[in-house]
């Protein structure tokens, strides 16, 4: 740990290392011999009694090198500490002390005293620390006799000297690592050499009148350790001894009145009950008390429930017979493995990595293969590799060097992945795989099974046997069962004794008590003897048995798991596994519950209770097999202990204290106990959002806030937060007086808490709080006049004063949900007086996400002035301008203010004298400046200024006057068109007022709107901010937000009716194009589904009721209706929209003004006002259709007409019919529950995002790293630029930076800069020669990838690349030059790659040095105003100010910008649009998937490639139909079922002919044509039968099953009622007999049975849960040419039959012939008859293939009857005839990239050997898959990681949201950063090196189990860690130390 005192006092106390002790240290209590001072009668009636008693040996440091511990500075001798071994004498010797060097310290084996004393203190004092030989520990601060003797006049001059503090934190260390006693006494020594000597007692740091630490040394400046390591361990029985005060040995906590009972849970020595209470332990009231340990201590040793899961798996692994590993520990892979785990300890990845490979090519050795039994030697080649994977090593160790610390672990994400990974595969293939006989011993090591998590089930007969007691095991309590304990067994004791011993179940288990060695062995003897043949093994039994594993395999354990690891040989480390002592909370952490003056336990104090009463049980029942126990306990425990014997009894009173144990731990472990009455475990305590992690450690309740609802305000500042009076009272902050402030904290505590300005607080270093009056002024005045100011001649802490929050103080204001950095920004406080809301102005309501409808918001008053710097610099408003998400503003004004914007700035608009004057000052509401008035715009006949000069005025005045002014040419958001005047030519954009010109800060054309004042890019505001800074920008806003509401007084804005009305005309033609749109909807139907244009009405009903009411097999058909409706009612909309026109035009029209100027609303709410709604869409679809065909009971069924549709044609102007309404209330609903529904989702998703990239932070080498140091990037965002700050570096705005470049210099350039100390040249010369190799090679601005290997791999294209590689290293070193030389020089590396950019001027990225480059060149060909040269260095300047600064928390923004825009987003999954395209996943959906999941089978995988120019369309028709998909019901006309008796002899059967039919190859649609019939018969024959048959099959045995079970039930309830006594049992006998599988299985009762088939059986359409997917046979596509051919005629006969019996004979010319053709029929036909037993019969077209006929037959005894048109119906759906393998759809569209036009052939689904087939047509260079594994796998992890870029873009383009692409890459970039993709998954935290980050995520208990488990330390480096700590951030402000040279602070020691 890191000692850090608040004070410097000696400079040996700096920079010490110290550990922590491994145990808390005990209490000390004072020594009896110590006499109690003479105190007064009233203070010894208000002291409390306190309980003294021995001590044991105290804990000391142990022996070390005394020189290496001398102090290298001796200057300061008297602040030296100096210790004396006393052995009743002093010693010469001295020596330094021991605890202030040493921290690891250990117990002493004798007694010694030692002392510590300050030999030079001032003031007539010292301190003396003593420790004495019998262990008792004292601190005295000794007076001299003349000091008394002053101060006797005064009880008050005996306090501790003045420089106390001092030396108490010289003592610091000492008493820290000594144990503390809390009393204080005075006695008189009289062994002293003085006689007249006062000795204080010191033992607690808060000596002075019993203060705290905070009395001492000042509020919030207490001495304090810092945190350097935090390591998870499990405590062993003998440590929970030395922690516990107490052990519990009462069940009782309270007694009949209430008092706690003495060693109960509630004891006194845990901690006081109450507040003021005292504690007879350390002797502290309730409020300082910080609570102490006590335990219970268990009679028989339990399973620990945290590692049960990792107990279990070890004796998976293990021989229970030999007590071995089954795996071979020093075999070839255990040797491996210590290899290279010992590689990744030395840091030495990539050498682990390669070591599974350097085994496989020198070694011929199988993993595992060793030795056989315990004898055999191992093979010899494994002995030569082992031998030579430890020379490999060695080898590598001495090449590297001794720069490598062997010790030492390194925490980064990819060693921890490799080491996790490396030991996983080793325990799942090797250590915890069990086998069932063991390989050394060779004998039967039987089934391990756990027991509900009680006991380990052990079975040797094998696992039908097991199930025949599972459950007797689990629920039922052990009857009749004997101990192996209770009987001795000898080799020659009867066999037939030992069976009357043990029960008929043939179960075995040992004692409760000690286990040894040989009672396991006992145990193994009795199953080999056939007496039992299942072992119950609990924690004694396993406890021995892992003991004796620990000696034979111990170090191969220890190495694979560090928790094993121990320094400690006394104990066995494997007995962490098990508890046999269990700690007890202090009582302040499980408070008593009070109700109705009557005390409860906590539940936590009820669960260990009730664990102390079942370990009661079990010595109770111990006692009783011993024959000690009385007749009283032996009846106690017959009644309430199951079982039948004493044996059975013990045993599941064990059972009883495992569950107790496990519910301590985990509430859901404890099965048996009714849910409602459960007492949450530490599981639930710590886990989710209520737990103790995420509540307390990772969100905290604050003091000094306040929160209420918002208001707005116009004229407060941008920047600032009006508060009211009633919150500024309450809210204070210290601050120190000093004579600056004297004056103004005296007037302050004058008025006190309740005038404001005031104070409420005094607080005074060393001594008190003073808590100022509200009545009592003369004593405030008092007050006042005593404050001192503080002096800088002295180290203490001056008089600090807790006043009011007053005007000016900075508040952080926050509003939830906290999405991103904008949502928490610091403002300046206003104090408001009569108000009750919080105050705000419009602009930053954008940042908060906020209106003013009732929202909330907090604001915290930060307390010191580290806090208050921040916000001023850093967080406040202004430094927030830009939203860091994609870099645009978020601060603007909004509605009115737009509106008055334009107005007071458009032209003609003319103020006099008096109104100029009035809203300029009205803009300046508390300036003192001088502000510069233009001179007026016109003089005659009047004197006026223009609206635009009042801008011009405030603009030029908020400048500061030694910046240069400003110069802007733009567009406004009003567009040229709304300019026009009807009957005049359309104006040009030159000198309109649609352009804005600023000159010198004077506007002198257009309109000031939203573009400019808005939150909008490249505005008025957003140049400020750049070129001025965030102090102008947000003064200009604010001086705009009062100017524009003062002119809202002179110039009213309201919206009449007469806005939204049309001209006639315009509605006439409004009026006939909704007549023609009302009757539209049949002829979009007769389209959709391909009818005759003259259908009729019933035609079209028919069809309709065809596709919806049959969803599944017209899906298409109904998405594709959809889809031309809207399309087609899209244009009705457009012509609508075109004729329609406003009476009154733009500006007068008052919404048109509104919705052009930016201030509120769009053209739709226009359009929606005055001409028609439009169609309601629910989550991108119509309104959908009940089972009748009516989307509301209004319409007809299956009505066509856009009205039923949804299509509201109505305005409202005019009002709309009740149907019209209730489709826009549905809209409106569904807008409601999105976004009810969408914020868990989004929420979660930012979340993961968050907790996965909260430590990558950038640094100062210009590196991304996460907390454990992995490089993410090696430049942010890949070229290092800031988001916010890099806006304007861009070729576009580099005219305004031209026209602004003096503003600019002034802003960029440092002072006093010299270009040569910034190596300007060498960049410039290093960009030159980029230059010149571009030109050299005619290469422009492209990349081009080329080197020698690549030029190789070209002439081996096809050929797997782990071959070419291969070859590639095979080559000589002559042979790869000449491929290098082939592929020419390469290009040099880029500027800002070869120099630094932090310090390099002109080390820019690559990409904005050329678009410098080319600004600069074609800037030269013309006349420019500027010099270039000195341009071009001014943007080398701004682009090194726009680098990111070190410490930017890059990861956090990152996860920001992702997760905000999220919440933007619907929920709509699939996105159809029509036949043409495909479905693809958006919305929140997608994002998941990419982010979230990573899957390898995503739900909507599609491809894309370029078809190359000059194919043909037939090609692209046959590729087309060869990718596509053809299922069986688009190829058959009709199917039919005929069901039939067939009586056979004495069977009788249920026949079933199903007839299919196909279509003719004309009817067929186009793209399913070339298939020929043969091939569909072919299909149908090979598989659909087949299907078909196992359907049936199944669907009866369904049936058959039900109806059983019918006729069980019924019989046996005719036996409860209606038989005899003697049938009963036998019935359920029966019934037990064939439920078996059942009560093994979970004991599921009849009734659940047969509620399960009953469902199966009513639900006909369901399909069969149990069914196996069949595996699809596919056509070959060698054979697609021969398919492609019909071989049908037109003559073809479709009653040509063929059956098993037709007659042979034919007029055939050639007999052989026909001899063949049979035989090839009798062959199809047998084949069909032999694919299913239920066929029959088979027949088929045998000329024309045409139809088929098979016949099913089941026996008529099966009384069932099936619906097989259903089933038929149902396979007809799914079944395919033709497929291409992963590729559902195939299109073909047409894309623009600039001229150009191309064709992209895409596809739902992905084959790349499919489309790579035909390279020869397709473009395979230009392939695109959206699925991620698929990239990863084919191109490479950097290929993916573009890829996740793109597909994160095109989730959020369709909603118009942009992300900069540096948070994409680096998201990208983390997620791809192991090599393979790593989602923001709960798997992924895994890999964190930080235990505390993945505790803090998800699964406290699981990560925590991981991190004990593999011994991972967390470094406290991660966010989270931090947090849980309370450390600092090491981001931000906090990535840096300030270093102070040691030499000045001891200088200003000496001074003080």
């Amino acid at each position: 740990m890191n000692t850090a005192p608040t004070l410097p006092a000696v400079n040996w106390l700096l920079n010490q290392r110290f550990m922590m002790s491994p145990l808390p240290p005990q209490p000390i209590i004072a020594p009896k011999n110590y006499m109690l001072p003479p105190v007064h009668s009233d203070e010894e009636r208000r002291r409390r009694p306190f309980r003294i008693r021995e001590l044991s040996p105290i804990w000391v440091p142990s022996q070390r090198n005394d020189q290496t511990l001398i102090p290298v500075n001796k200057s300061i001798q008297s602040a030296v500490k100096i210790v004396r071994s006393h052995n009743n004498q002093y010693e010469d010797k001295w020596q330094i002390n021991l605890l202030l060097n040493y921290g690891a310290i250990r117990p002493i084996s004798m007694p010694a005293q030692i002392s510590v004393v300050n030999v030079d203190p001032t003031g007539g004092s010292q301190v003396v620390t003593r420790r004495h030989q019998n262990g008792h520990l004292d601190v005295r601060v000794i007076y001299s006799r003349e000091f008394i003797i002053a101060a006797s006049a005064s009880p008050y001059a005996l306090l501790p000297p003045a420089n106390f503090r001092q030396m108490v934190l010289e003592m610091m260390d000492i008493i820290a690592k000594f144990p503390k006693s809390y009393y204080n006494s005075i006695r008189t020594d009289t062994a002293s050499d003085s006689s007249q000597t006062l000795y204080a007692v010191l033992n607690s740091l808060s000596y002075c009148f019993q203060r705290s630490m905070a009395d001492i040394f000042g509020p919030g400046h207490e001495p304090y350790k810092i945190l350097d390591r935090l390591q998870l361990r499990c405590y062993l029985p003998h440590e929970i001894e030395r922690i516990s005060v107490l052990r519990i040995t009462e069940t009782k906590a309270f007694d009949e009145i209430g008092h706690p009972i003495t060693g109960g849970l509630y004891d006194l020595r845990l901690g006081p009950l109450e507040t003021f209470d005292t504690c007879e332990t350390c002797h502290q009231q309730g409020t300082y008390c910080p609570g102490h340990m006590g335990h219970i201590q268990l009679d028989v040793p339990a399973f620990n429930p945290l590692l049960f899961g990792f107990t279990f798996s070890l004796m998976n692994g293990t021989c229970v017979q030999c007590h071995r590993l089954t795996c071979n520990s020093s075999g070839l892979p255990a040797k491996l493995l210590l290899a290279q785990l010992r590689a990744v300890d030395l840091g030495l990845v990539s050498v682990a990595q390669e070591l599974d490979g350097f085994i496989k090519d020198h070694f011929s050795a199988e993993s595992g293969t060793g030795t056989l039994d315990g004898n055999a030697p191992v093979l010899s080649d494994e002995i030569n590799a082992c031998k030579e994977l430890d020379n490999f090593l060695d080898k590598f160790n001495e090449q590297v060097g001794s720069g490598i610390d062997k010790n030492r672990s390194f925490p980064v994400k990819n060693a921890l992945e490799l080491r996790r990974s490396l030991i996983r595969n080793f325990c799942r293939e090797q250590l915890f795989k069990h086998r069932r006989r063991c390989r050394l011993c060779n004998r039967s090591n039987g089934i391990i099974r756990n027991d509900g998590s009680r006991c380990i089930l052990i079975d040797f007969g094998g696992a039908n046997s097991m199930k025949r007691f599972k459950r007797t095991l689990r629920f039922a309590p052990l009857e009749n069962t004997g101990n192996i304990e209770d009987q001795e067994i000898d080799a020659d004791q009867d066999m037939k004794a030992e069976d009357k011993k043990f029960s008929d179940e043939r179960i075995a288990y040992g004692s409760l008590g000690s286990t040894s060695e040989q009672i396991l062995r006992d145990q193994m003897q009795c199953v080999l003897r056939g007496n039992c043949d299942k072992l119950a093994w609990r924690g004694a039994e396993v406890r021995e048995h892992f003991r004796i594993l620990w000696q034979n395999d111990g170090p191969l354990l220890k190495k694979v798991f560090p928790v094993f690891d121990s320094e400690n040989d006394r104990h066995c480390p494997l007995d962490i596994l098990f508890c046999e002592a269990v700690l007890v909370p202090p009582t302040k952490y499980r408070p008593v519950r009070i109700f109705k003056g009557d005390k409860f336990e906590n539940p936590q104090s009820v669960n260990l209770r009730k664990l102390l009463e079942a370990s009661e049980t079990i010595r109770a029942i111990r006692l009783a097999l011993s024959g000690n126990s009385e007749k009283a306990v032996l009846n106690l425990v017959s009644e309430n202990v199951l079982g039948q014997t004493m044996q059975a009894k013990m045993h599941n009173a064990y059972l009883a204290l495992q569950q107790r144990m496990g519910a301590i731990f985990d509430q859901d472990l404890d099965k048996w106990t009714d849910v409602r009455i459960q007492v949450p475990g530490i599981k639930q305590i710590l886990e989710k959002k209520q737990g103790l992690f995420r509540m307390n450690m990772m969100g905290k309740r604050v003091n000094f806030a306040c929160r209420s609802v918002i208001t707005p305000d116009p004229y407060l500042d941008i920047d600032e937060i009006g508060i009211p009076e009633l919150f500024a009272k309450k809210l204070t902050v210290t601050e120190s007086v000093n004579a600056l402030n004297l004056v103004r904290l005296r007037k302050m505590i004058k008025n006190g808490p309740n005038f404001h300005p005031g104070a409420n607080f005094i607080q005074k270093p060393g001594r008190y709080t003073q808590v100022l009056s509200v009545n009592k002024r003369n004593e405030r005045d008092a007050a006042a006049k005593r404050l001192q100011p503080g002096s800088s001649s002295h180290l203490g802490y001056p008089i600090q004063v807790l006043r009011h929050l007053d005007k000016g103080d900075l508040v952080l204001m926050n509003r939830q949900p906290s999405l991103h950095k904008p949502s928490m920004m610091g403002h300046r406080a206003r104090v408001l007086k009569s108000q009750r809301a919080l105050r705000m102005n419009y602009a930053p309501c954008k940042a908060y996400n906020a209106d003013f409808d009732g929202d909330e918001m907090n604001g915290h008053f930060v307390q010191n002035r580290i806090a208050q710097t921040e916000l001023a610099e850093i967080a406040n408003v202004g430094s927030n301008f830009l939203v860091p998400k994609d870099g645009t503003p978020l601060l603007g004004l909004i509605q009115d203010h737009v509106v008055s914007g334009v107005l007071l700035t458009i032209r003609g608009r003319f103020f006099n004298k008096e109104d100029f004057m009035h809203l300029v000052l009205s803009a300046f509401a508390e300036t003192t400046q001088r502000l510069v008035i233009p001179p007026p715009a016109m003089l005659k006949p009047e004197i006026l200024w223009s609206g635009k000069q009042i801008i011009s005025t405030v603009l030029r005045n908020c400048i500061p006057l030694h910046k240069p002014l400003l110069n802007i040419r733009s567009k406004a958001k009003t567009p040229l068109s709304c300019w026009k005047v009807e009957d005049h030519p359309a104006p040009k954009f030159n000198m309109s007022e649609s352009e804005v010109v600023f000159r010198q800060a004077e506007l002198l054309v257009g309109v000031l709107d939203k573009q400019h004042y808005g939150s909008t890019q490249y505005g008025l505001i957003h140049c400020c901010w750049d070129l001025y800074g965030h102090q102008f920008a947000t003064r200009i806003l604010s001086c705009f937000s009062r100017l524009f509401t003062t002119h809202l007084q002179y110039h009213g804005f309201t919206l009449g009716v007469a806005d939204i009305l049309i001209r006639k005309e315009a509605d006439k033609q409004r009026k006939k194009e909704i007549k023609a749109l009302r009757k539209c909807g049949d002829t979009v139907v007769r389209e959709c589904f391909n009818l005759d244009e003259n259908a009729d009405e019933s035609e079209i009903k028919h069809v309709m009721a065809s596709a919806y009411c049959n969803p599944k097999g017209e899906q298409n058909y109904i998405q594709q209706l959809d889809y031309k409706m809207k399309e087609t009612l899209n244009r009705f909309n457009e012509r609508i929209n075109r004729h329609a026109g406003l009476i009154k035009l733009f500006p007068q029209n008052a919404l048109q003004l509104m919705i052009l100027s930016g201030a509120k609303g769009t053209m739709v709410n226009s359009v929606q006002i005055s001409c028609e709604l439009g169609q309601i869409e629910l989550e991108g679809h119509r309104p959908p259709m009940t089972n009748a065909g009516r989307t509301l009971p209004s319409f007809r069924s299956f009505d066509t007409s856009p009205r039923a549709g949804g299509f509201v044609d109505q305005r409202f102007l005019t009002g709309i019919n009740p149907q019209e309404l209730f489709f826009h209330t549905m809209a409106g609903r569904e807008g409601l529950i999105d976004t009810a529904v969408k914020t868990s989702r989004s929420g979660y998703l930012q979340r993961c995002i968050v907790k996965h990239l909260e430590g990558l932070v950038a640094q100062y080498d210009s590196t991304v790293r996460d907390h454990d140091g992995s490089v993410i990037q090696f430049r942010y965002g890949e070229d290092g630029m800031d988001v916010c700050k890099s806006t304007f570096m861009n070729s576009k705005q580099f005219d305004f930076l031209a026209d602004n470049m003096q503003v600019l210099r002034s802003r960029v350039l440092p002072i006093d800069y010299n270009e040569d100390d910034w190596d300007l040249k060498k960049c410039e010369k290093a960009y030159k020669k980029i230059k010149k190799w571009r030109r050299k090679y005619d290469i422009h601005k492209s990349k081009v990838y080329t080197s020698g290997y690549v030029e190789f791999s070209k002439e081996y294209r096809g050929t797997p690349k782990e071959k070419v590689q291969k070859m590639w290293f095979e080559l000589t070193d002559e042979e790869r030059y000449e491929y290098h030389s082939k592929a020419g020089k390469a290009c040099p590396a880029a500027v800002d790659e070869k120099m630094n950019p932090n310090r390099s001027l002109g080390a820019l990225p690559q990409k904005l040095l050329d678009d410098i480059d080319d600004y600069i060149c074609r800037k030269s060909t013309t006349d420019a105003d500027i010099s270039l040269d000195t341009f071009r260095k001014s943007l080398y300047w701004k682009g090194m100010r726009c680098r990111v600064d070190p410490g930017e928390n890059v990861g956090l923004l990152a996860a920001q910008s992702i997760g905000e825009p999220s919440t933007q987003m619907t929920l709509n999954t699939f996105h159809f649009a029509g036949r043409g395209e495909m479905n693809v996943t958006l919305g929140i959906p997608r994002l998941r998937e990419i982010l979230m999941t990573a899957s390898n089978d995503i739900k909507t995988p599609s491809a894309e490639i370029h078809i190359k120019p000059g194919t043909s369309s037939e090609r692209i028709e046959t590729i087309k139909r060869e990718l596509g998909r053809i299922y069986l019901k688009e190829l058959i006309k009709k199917f039919t079922i005929d069901e039939r008796i067939n009586l056979d002899g004495k069977e009788t059967w249920r026949c079933y002919d199903l007839r299919i039919e196909l279509l003719r190859t004309k009817e067929r649609i186009e793209c399913i044509r070339h298939i020929s019939r043969h091939r569909i018969l072919t299909e149908v024959e090979r598989r659909f039968v087949k299907v078909i048959g196992k359907r049936i099959s199944d669907r009866c045995r369904e049936m058959t099953d039900y109806q059983a079970l019918q006729h069980k039930k019924l019989k046996l309830s005719n036996l409860t009622v209606g038989t005899g006594d003697e049938e009963a049992p036998k019935s359920k006998k029966q019934d037990d007999e064939l439920s078996s599988d059942e009560e093994a299985g979970g004991g599921i009762d009849l009734d659940a049975d047969g509620m399960r088939i009953l469902k199966r059986h009513l639900d006909d359409a369901a399909e069969y849960e149990g069914e196996e997917d069949e595996q699809r046979i596919v056509l070959s596509q060698q054979k697609v040419e021969d398919t492609f051919m019909e071989i049908s005629t037109e003559s073809e006969s479709e009653n040509a039959e063929i059956t098993v019996e037709r007659d042979a004979d034919a007029n055939d010319s050639s007999l052989d012939a026909r001899l063949r053709s049979q035989e090839a029929e009798a062959s199809r036909i047998q084949n069909v008859i032999t694919s299913s037993p239920l066929v029959r019969d088979y027949k088929f077209d045998v000329k024309s293939n045409r139809w088929c006929t098979v016949t099913f037959q089941l026996p008529l005894s099966t009384k069932t009857k099936l619906d097989v048109g259903a089933l038929v119906e149902r396979e007809l759906e799914n079944f395919l005839v033709w497929e291409t393998p992963g590729i559902e759809k195939c299109i073909v569209r047409c894309e623009n990239r600039g001229d150009d036009q191309y064709q992209v052939l895409a596809t739902q689904g992905i084959n790349v050997q499919a489309l790579m087939k035909h390279s020869d047509v397709l473009d395979v260079n230009t392939l695109y898959s959206n699925d991620l594994n698929m990239i990863c796998n084919n191109y490479g992890i950097e290929a993916c990681g573009r890829a996740l870029v793109k597909e994160i873009i095109r989730v959020f383009t369709p909603y118009g949201i942009g992300v900069n692409w540096r948070h994409l890459t680096l998201a990208a970039d983390y997620m791809t950063f192991t090599g393979r993709i790593q989602p923001f998954s709960r798997s992924a935290m895994s890999l964190s090196a930080s235990p505390l980050q993945r505790m803090t995520f998800e699964t406290t208990i699981a990560f925590m189990r991981d991190a004990l488990i593999n011994g991972d330390d967390d470094h406290l480096m991660s966010p989270s860690s931090r947090l849980v700590v309370g450390g600092l951030l090491r981001g931000g402000t906090g990535i840096f130390d300030v270093m102070l040279p040691k030499l000045n602070i001891l200088t200003v020691c000496n001074k003080s």
